[in-house]
């Protein structure tokens, strides 16, 4: 299993005045693209849309076929911790993960991230998951499986 941890705004859709014309989303098929060719990756949302919305309508986000592969979603600590959305990932796997998991987040917000960490891949908020990222994140999922890349 490899897990997958995923925020939302700046990444399945851009944060930037000219976005303002893309839908809410727009990038999710291009995302679950990937991970219906890598079906080892599950996903847990570390979005902070987790705080506001529940979770069968966080669900309903996303493809039919993709929505057993959701494992849930980070918990929530205090906004004054460090590293916050990093906090929160470890927290995770170490309530969830029985052995030593690898995983990957995406994210646009570099802050909430400790720099040494490699295990982020960033998105530029205005452009969200776009082909570079989408790329990145092949590349790495490559070498993750043991696969050449592509």
């Amino acid at each position: 299993m490899f897990v997958l941890f995923l925020d939302f705004d700046g990444v399945l859709h851009p944060m930037s005045p000219s976005s303002f014309n893309m839908l809410p989303f727009e990038l999710l098929p291009r995302f679950e693209a990937v991970l219906r060719d890598y079906p080892s990756v599950k996903v847990v949302i570390s979005s902070s849309w987790r705080e506001i919305m529940p979770w069968e309508e966080l669900l309903g986000l996303f493809s039919e076929d993709l929505r057993d592969r959701l494992l849930g979603a980070t918990p929530v600590l205090a906004a004054s911790t460090p590293y916050l959305r990093q906090a929160e990932i470890e927290l995770w796997v170490q309530q969830h993960a029985t052995v030593s998991v690898p995983w990957i987040a995406i994210d646009d917000i570099p802050t909430l991230f400790d720099p040494a960490s490699e295990n982020v891949l960033y998105c530029d908020s205005e452009r969200g998951f776009d082909e570079a990222v989408e790329r990145q994140l092949r590349q790495r999922l490559n070498r993750a499986f043991g696969r050449l890349d592509r």
